[in-house]
């Protein structure tokens, strides 16, 4: 498991009150990083 798998295995908490904490189940955790790994970097013009 990378940084990024456990970080969603630990869950998303967030400071805003009505946002609810939430845990991924370790099939949304494969689903959401198999689809990150199909995703194209387009890199930053700096000018």
């Amino acid at each position: 498991m990378n940084d990024l798998e456990a970080a969603f295995a630990a869950g998303l908490v967030t400071t805003h009150p009505a946002m609810p904490p939430y845990v991924f189940r370790a099939s949304e955790i494969d689903d959401l990083i198999a689809y990150l790994g199909t995703l194209k970097s387009v890199p930053v013009s700096k000018g």
